[in-house]
């Protein structure tokens, strides 16, 4: 009989294999790695008519995330689809597997792992009060391989008895992609204190 695959596993557990990360700041970062099948099945099946479903939701999304490829930003989606397209040809990858992680999707199966932390139910996990953080996509296409570096500040918050949104602190979450080896997805929540 095969051992059972971990899905996920958290690298600095504290109790139940949950880190706590509301009320621990001495250690304030959390490390997860996500079977890279897993994660990729989850995105997919948000896609009812896969490759129609995914560009229309990649050019909703292009306008209000920063795209950029080995750390230069792309601000024409033509440039980036042609450049992106022609290089999955070449290295005889699939187009709309690639495009679906440059979708707001890519963010799903975090959330998910953080929400799963909050025990206190009047918690909350949005979007920043001002400046609003988007949603960072940088492509790195270095030594034949395909890798993505994904981020994203969100907040904890509460509503008071004033109906007030009340931030308690910050939380910064990368996610490493290695596209072209499929290895183990890389996700880090780094918690921030509020000033």
């Amino acid at each position: 009989m095969k051992p059972k695959k971990n899905k996920f596993i958290f690298i600095n557990d504290t109790t139940n294999n949950t880190p706590n990360i509301i009320n621990n700041y001495n250690d304030n970062e959390y490390i997860v790695l996500i079977d890279y099948q897993s994660y990729i099945n989850k995105i997919s099946s948000s896609y009812k008519n896969m490759s129609s479903n995914i560009i229309e939701q990649f050019k909703k999304d292009f306008t209000r995330a920063v795209y950029k490829i080995n750390n230069k930003t792309e601000k024409n989606i033509f440039m980036f689809i042609d450049y992106f397209e022609f290089l999955m040809v070449q290295k005889n990858l699939i187009f709309s597997n690639f495009l679906m992680l440059c979708t707001q999707a890519v963010m799903g199966c975090p959330l998910e792992l953080l929400y799963k932390t909050i025990y206190n139910k009047n918690i909350y996990i949005g979007e920043l009060k001002k400046n609003n953080s988007p949603l960072f996509f940088n492509i790195y296409n270095k030594n034949n391989d395909i890798y993505f570096n994904i981020k994203k500040t969100l907040r904890y918050f509460y509503i008071n008895n004033k109906g007030i949104d009340v931030t308690l602190n910050f939380v910064n979450i990368n996610i490493y992609i290695p596209f072209s080896t499929q290895e183990k997805i890389i996700i880090t929540y780094k918690i921030l204190k509020n000033k």
